[in-house]
């Protein structure tokens, strides 16, 4: 559905460019939370960690969990969907558009979300997770992480529980040093 994905993008997009120097300067990952956040399902939320803030942790985390572990980050959401009664009636046709069935009469307002109930919950993390990825591509496509950061800084795509999609994360995203740092990391998982 172009319209909720249009909307997602652009919000998104809008909060990374209003971000000032200092902070762009200090970012070095950012996060699509795609999915359940504990209060309700099918939610996107964008966030970022620091240099500053991981190296403050690495004491209590360690180096590698600090840096790329996002249950370790800030989590300081800067942005939402959806927030509003028209976002979240472009995400109830998103939802019926990739086949995932909820209970409308549940849905009516963006402030009774934890009240939703979604009848194939796997099926919605799994589309919610392609959303994301799409929406990171694409703001690394159209140079906004370029033209904002001056380099290019990873989109990580986190479900629930600040699990990283690892396959959505590597396709959303160009190969550089950060990323290809992460994929090491990622392999002391299987140790």
């Amino acid at each position: 559905m172009a319209q909720f994905t249009d909307l997602i993008y652009e919000k998104f997009r809008r909060t990374i460019l209003s971000w000032d120097t200092t902070l762009a300067n200090d970012i070095y990952v950012i996060e699509i939370f795609c999915g359940d956040n504990g209060l309700s399902q099918g939610d996107f939320l964008l966030a970022y960690n620091t240099e500053t803030y991981y190296k403050s942790q690495v004491a209590i985390a360690g180096q590698d969990d600090a840096k790329w572990s996002p249950s370790e980050w800030l989590c300081d959401y800067q942005a939402s969907t959806p927030e509003t009664v028209e976002e979240l009636s472009l995400w109830v046709q998103w939802c019926e558009s990739v086949g995932v069935e909820i209970d409308s009469e549940l849905t009516h307002s963006p402030y009774n979300r934890e009240k939703r109930i979604i009848y194939g919950a796997a099926s919605l993390a799994s589309a919610c997770s392609a959303l994301g990825e799409e929406i990171a591509r694409r703001l690394h496509e159209e140079q906004i992480i370029q033209s904002k950061f001056g380099r290019d800084v990873p989109i990580f795509i986190v479900e629930g529980e600040g699990i990283v999609n690892v396959k959505a994360t590597l396709a959303a995203n160009p190969q550089n040093n950060a990323l290809n740092e992460f994929v090491e990391y990622t392999k002391t998982w299987l140790e």
